[in-house]
This record gives C-alpha cells, sequence and structure tokens, in this order.
C-alpha cells in the first residue's frame, strides 16, 4: 500500500515539474519546433484562425468584458492554499468515517475512539498535503472563482481516489477475502467506481464547487465540518456498544467448590516444545516452566490445530477444532453461541480472569466471553490512539514509517512483556486469593520482536523483514532463545507469588503454546504458513493439584491435542462439559485412547495458504492448496518416527497411508462441520457410513442411512 501511494505520487511529481516550465514561460513564449504533417506551424495565422472562429456577437462580448488581470501569487496562495486544505480535510472526513464504519462492524472492543480520531487523523494529513498542492496550483494565473472550482476539485482528485481505491481494495482484501485479492467483478466494480468519481471531479467538480458547496470546501467551511463530526464521534464513542473493563469483588467460596482447585491456564506465544530443557532442548534452561510438570505434573507431546494465534486460541478455549469455530481469519471473531471453557467455569461458580497480549485476542474477537475480567493489555500506541483507533489503514502506515525512521525499539511498542503481564496479574489474584478461580493468562515475549535482553533497543522484528534469509537464521534464533530464558526468570516470579500466597501446590495449572515458529528449517521463517512440526509441535505441560496426579509424569509418545485442554480443567473443577466439546480429558493413560483421538487435526487458511495435516504417533499427512503462496507440495508425508526433521517425502512410495490418513482428516473435517456456526452440511449416507467406520459418529443416529 505504501508503494501504490508513493509510485502514484512520483508519477504526478513528474507532471507538476513539466508544469513548473510551463507556467515560467514568457508571455510572447512560442515553441521552436512545431510541426503539422512535416510542416512549421505559421503561429500568426493560426492566431488569426482561431480568431475568425468567432462569431461577431462573440467578439463584440468578449471586447466589451475584457480580461482582468489575475490577482498576485501571494493572493492567489492563500486562496488556493485554503480551498486546497478543506478539500483534504473533507476527504479526510470521508476516508476516517469509512474505516470507522468497517472497525465497528468488526467490533468496537472496550472503546470505540476510532469514531473521531480516525477522521481527525485522516483530515489532518490530508488537509496538510492539499494544503500545499493549493500553494503548487497557485502557479496559476487563477480569479477567485477558478480557485474556487478547480482547487477542490483536484485535491479531492489527488486524495480522494487514490487513497480510497488503495483503503477500500487492501480492506476488502484482509477482511472479507481473507488476505487474497477480490474476485475480478468485485474489483473492476470497486475500480469502476472510482473511475466513475474521478470523472465527476475532473469535470463537474470546477462547476459544482463555484457553487453553494464551494463554502463547505473553504478552510473555515471544511474545518467546521470537521468539529462537528468530531463532537458526533465522541457523543457515538460513549454511546457505542462496546465491552465493559470490570474490576469485580469475587464472591465467597461456595460449598460446592470447598474441595475444587483453582485453576490456571497459561498460553505463551510462540514457545516450540523442543527449546524447553524438559523437552530436550539444550541451548536454554528453563527450570521454572518445566517446574509445571516436574513438580507432580506430567510432560506431553502437544500439538496445535493452527500455526497462528487466532484460530489456535479458539480451539484451546472451545475444545473445538478450526473448522468448528470457523475463527481462522485476520477479522473473524469467536461466535457468540459457541460455549467457551471461561462460560463454563463461570457458570459454575468460578471467579474468572484473563490477561492477554496479543492484538488477535482483544475483546472485539470475541475472546472476552465467560471472563468478569478481561484484560487486554495493548502495546503503547503512537499519536495518542488507543486499540480501535490503531486498526485505520493510515496508522498502521505511519507506524510502519515511524518505526523504520527511528529504528531502536522498545517492547512497548509492539506488546506488554511478562513482567508487565505479571504486575496485573498479581493484582488480581491479591483480590482473588481466597475466591474460586479461572484465570488464563498469555504471555507474548517469545512472539516478535525478539529483543535482547537486557534490554539495550535492539530487536529482531517481522515487520521489518518479512522475508529474512538464512543468513539471518542464527542472530534470529540466538535473540528468540534469549527471550525463552528471559520468560523462564519471569515466570519464576509468578510462581514465587503463588507459592508466598499458598495457591501453587493446591491449584491445577497448565501451560501451553498457540503454535512455534520457524527458523528456516523448510526454507521459511515466522509462523502461520504451514504445518510442520516446528510451528505446531508446543509444550503441553500439567500440573495437576497436590496429592492428585491423575497422569504418569511422562505422557509421551502419543500426541496430546489442544483442544484436550478444556476438557481436563472442567472435569477437575467438577463442571459440565459442554457436549460439543471435540476433546478428551487428559487424565489416564493416553496411549490407552480410540484411534481417532490419538490423531492431531490442524488446519491454515490464512494469507492464500489453505492447509490441512493429521499427525500421529508415527506418521505426518500434509495437504496444501494448488499455487499456495508458500509453494508447498499439494500433498506431502514424513514417517517422523524416523525422520523428526520432515525433510524425506514418503507420499508416493507410501500411498496406501496417504490415502488412509487422507480419509481419516477428511472424516474429522465432516464431522466438525455441524459444530458451532459453521455450515449445516448435508451429510450423504455414504459420508455417514464412512464417520460411522471410522469412529466419528455413532451408527444408528441416522434413520435414513439405516
Amino acid at each position: 500500500m505504501v508503494s501504490a501511494a508513493l509510485g502514484f505520487w512520483a508519477a504526478e511529481a513528474l507532471t507538476l515539474a513539466g508544469a513548473w516550465f510551463w507556467w515560467a514561460r514568457p508571455a510572447d513564449y512560442t515553441p521552436p519546433w512545431c510541426r503539422v504533417d512535416g510542416a512549421q506551424v505559421d503561429y500568426e495565422a493560426a492566431a488569426l484562425a482561431a480568431t475568425s472562429l468567432e462569431t461577431d456577437e462573440e467578439r463584440a462580448a468578449r471586447e466589451a468584458r475584457g480580461v482582468p488581470d489575475a490577482p498576485p501569487y501571494l493572493v492567489r496562495a492563500r486562496m488556493a492554499a485554503g480551498y486546497g486544505l478543506g478539500a483534504g480535510v473533507l476527504a479526510g472526513i470521508l476516508l476516517g468515517l469509512g474505516e470507522a464504519v468497517a472497525v465497528g462492524f468488526q467490533g468496537f472492543g472496550t472503546e470505540a475512539q476510532v469514531l473521531w480520531y480516525g477522521p481527525f487523523a485522516w483530515a489532518a494529513l490530508l488537509g496538510g498535503l492539499c494544503l500545499l498542492g493549493g500553494t503548487v496550483l497557485a502557479a496559476f494565473p487563477m480569479d477567485e472563482r477558478d480557485a474556487r472550482g478547480w482547487t477542490p476539485s483536484l485535491a479531492l482528485l489527488f486524495t480522494l481516489v487514490p487513497m480510497g481505491l488503495v483503503v477500500a481494495v487492501f480492506r476488502l482484501r484482509r477482511d472479507v477475502y481473507a488476505e487474497q485479492m477480490p474476485p475480478m467483478p468485485v474489483l473492476l466494480a470497486v475500480v469502476g467506481a472510482f473511475a466513475a468519481l474521478a470523472l465527476f471531479l475532473f469535470f463537474l467538480g470546477p462547476r459544482v464547487f463555484r457553487g453553494r458547496l464551494g463554502a463547505l470546501a473553504s478552510a473555515r467551511g471544511a474545518i467546521a465540518a470537521l468539529l462537528l463530526v468530531m463532537a458526533g464521534g465522541w457523543v457515538g464513542m460513549r454511546l457505542a456498544p462496546t465491552l465493559p473493563v470490570a474490576r469485580t469483588t469475587p464472591d465467597p467460596v461456595s460449598a460446592a467448590l470447598a474441595d475444587k482447585p483453582n485453576i490456571i491456564l497459561i498460553m505463551v506465544d510462540t514457545l516450540r516444545a523442543d527449546h524447553l530443557s524438559c523437552y530436550g532442548g539444550t541451548q536454554v534452561e528453563t527450570p521454572n516452566l518445566c517446574r509445571v510438570a516436574t513438580d507432580g505434573g506430567s510432560i506431553y507431546d502437544g500439538f496445535a490445530h493452527a500455526s497462528w494465534t487466532k484460530p489456535s486460541t479458539a480451539s484451546l478455549l472451545t475444545s473445538l477444532i478450526p473448522s468448528s469455530h470457523q475463527t481462522m481469519s485476520k477479522p473473524s471473531a469467536l461466535p457468540q453461541e459457541i460455549t467457551t471453557l471461561a462460560e463454563a467455569m463461570q457458570d459454575h461458580g468460578y471467579a474468572t480472569g484473563a490477561f492477554v497480549s496479543n492484538t488477535n485476542l482483544t475483546e472485539s474477537f470475541g475472546f472476552a466471553q465467560g471472563f468478569d475480567e478481561y484484560h487486554y493489555l495493548g502495546p503503547d500506541y503512537l499519536f495518542g490512539a488507543r486499540e480501535s483507533s490503531s486498526k485505520l489503514v493510515l496508522y498502521q502506515i505511519v507506524r510502519r514509517v515511524y518505526f523504520m525512521a527511528t529504528g531502536a525499539k522498545r517492547f512497548g511498542d509492539f506488546y506488554q512483556d511478562s513482567q508487565v503481564v505479571n504486575a496485573n496479574a498479581f493484582e488480581w489474584l491479591d483480590r482473588h486469593r481466597d475466591a474460586r478461580f479461572f484465570l488464563f493468562l498469555h504471555y507474548m515475549d517469545v512472539h516478535d520482536p525478539y529483543f535482547a535482553h537486557p534490554y539495550d533497543g535492539t530487536g529482531f522484528d517481522r515487520a521489518s523483514h518479512q522475508h529474512p534469509t538464512l543468513a539471518h537464521a542464527e542472530e534470529m534464533h540466538a535473540l528468540y532463545e534469549g527471550e525463552i530464558a528471559y520468560l523462564d526468570e519471569q515466570f519464576g516470579k509468578l510462581v514465587e507469588r503463588l507459592e508466598a500466597q499458598g495457591l501453587w501446590e493446591d491449584s491445577m495449572i497448565v501451560l501451553v503454546a498457540d503454535h512455534g515458529e520457524e527458523f528456516g528449517e523448510h526454507g521459511g521463517f515466522w509462523h502461520g504458513m504451514t504445518l510442520y512440526d516446528e510451528q505446531i509441535a508446543i509444550p503441553l505441560l500439567v500440573k495437576w493439584p497436590r496429592g492428585k496426579r491423575l497422569a504418569p509424569e511422562s505422557a509421551r509418545g502419543t500426541p496430546a491435542r489442544l483442544i484436550d485442554v478444556a476438557p481436563t480443567l472442567l472435569h477437575r473443577a467438577g463442571a459440565r462439559v459442554p457436549p460439543e466439546m471435540q476433546g478428551l480429558d487428559l487424565a489416564g493413560r493416553i496411549e490407552a485412547r480410540p484411534e481417532r483421538d490419538r490423531m492431531v487435526l490442524s488446519e491454515e487458511d490464512h494469507e492464500g495458504n489453505v492447509l490441512t495435516s493429521l499427525r500421529t504417533a508415527r506418521w505426518k499427512w500434509i495437504q496444501a492448496n494448488e499455487g499456495n503462496p508458500r509453494g508447498l507440495p499439494t500433498e506431502q508425508l514424513f514417517d517422523v518416527s524416523q525422520d523428526p526433521g520432515e525433510t524425506l517425502d514418503l507420499s508416493e512410495r507410501e500411498p496406501g497411508t496417504a490415502a488412509e490418513l487422507a480419509e481419516n482428516a477428511a472424516a474429522q473435517l465432516l464431522a466438525a462441520q455441524k459444530v458451532g456456526t459453521a455450515s449445516e452440511a448435508r451429510v450423504s449416507c455414504e459420508e455417514y457410513q464412512a464417520l460411522v467406520a471410522l469412529g466419528y459418529v455413532e451408527a444408528g443416529s441416522r434413520d435414513d442411512c439405516n
């Protein structure tokens, strides 16, 4: 988007540069070379011919009217700059209101500042640009009538049209079509609409603005309109439906919950299992994180159902795979009708609280369901913006330019680190130490930017390095490991606080990650683009309440799923497990589960990569869409028991195994379509019988297929 805007203005700069030569020509200037049909033009004869086109009446009227002298340049500059400022402010109001509506359509969250901030921010930028443009345009010998007609028309033509088109296409691509370009008919319709607006502004705009509407395009009229819109936005901000930020006073522990444990669920963003010492990692010592399993707990081979935060966290909190909860795209929100872990805990009498610091988990995306207190600890926003305003396309552009220009990085510019999360969580724990509670903590430290510790302003972030090379891998990996070490230290302080309050031993504590991170293992970096194990193999550590260990300390060897966490916690709380939840209790011997529950289905529909994988203790099957941006093969099969790095594709050598795993994946997806707000697909009798054969539905549940 930045490139498109800069390219447009670069092209216009050439035109304006040529115009200066034309404006600066002497009054008697004639081009020395001007040929028609190979013959040099006779300028005097051409002037006489042009004059002869007038009728006698027109000539008399022209001579009687005379040609007034244009005002001096400074007068013209004042007029044109004023109309340019006014037109830019009007363009900003329209773009700001449009973006505010788009943000509101997705949900404001806890505040709706964007209703006034959006028009103001866009008006400040475009007003300033058009004021300068008007000053340049004043080089033309215009009178007041020309300045009033042409300046706002051209200002809107060169700001509202290109920037409005860029914003519209960007939001359609990201918010409507899941990071894919809109279909050609939609794209042509949008481009056609802005082209029609451009033609209107050029051919009819001057006439319109010479009329009464011209007063609105003046600096005074436009600023008055902006103040009116901002006042309306401020009122709307107060009245808009937002989620309150509550500070609750918990109820005393009821008799029904007296023998039940407090429950703490901790999710570390972007943490790979193989980087913890309890999983065999050797580069970083993580005694505090691993203590969850070593102090009366169990360690599992955990796997996520997606490789980026929003769908993976949705699966964790709902015990539904992504095809069931449908929260898979950047603008999607967790459906209200799905019962979350927090809602089930809340209904059972638990006080519920959460502290998160990833923008994909804000209240506007539905993750606050069931929490008495849900605190999104957002970054330190620039320029007085708040969360809703940070979703403006303009804010994102300016933010990126700002960080590119300043160089130095602070964690608060991107997220709040574990020290800040702990400080907020400690205050909450102080208020709830005598209650029966469920607390969800999310730590963001391991996610990029990877900062050096102690903090010195250096870091490596995805926004500035979209496509790192293998030459960056060592530096990135070292910083990533440093972040894990820092998190382990801060997590140790959480453990100390829980011990000091007498909450550690008797609490049920689970530590997981939402996904992992790639460092060139399969030719790429970051996450959200593949379903290889470096992106979906995660820690899953369970600390059982004191004296109530319900699984071996090492429960490794059989894949455990994120969707198993919620039922496990609900069982320990004695709460009802919603029937639509797809996971199972982790208590007992995981290897004794039915075969279908020893398989992990993972999905991705992100930035053009549509992926499905099925992971068993031995095999890993992956399917990718044709022409995916990452360039992945359409089908791969790995024997992960012998090839944990997933380097040798066996799909052609083992077609029967690949087909069997593909059938199981298809069956799980087919069964999942009937949960939550997913489309109510009508399953055929053949498909129904296949689901019965694989154990995904009970025999006899369809009378028409028996």
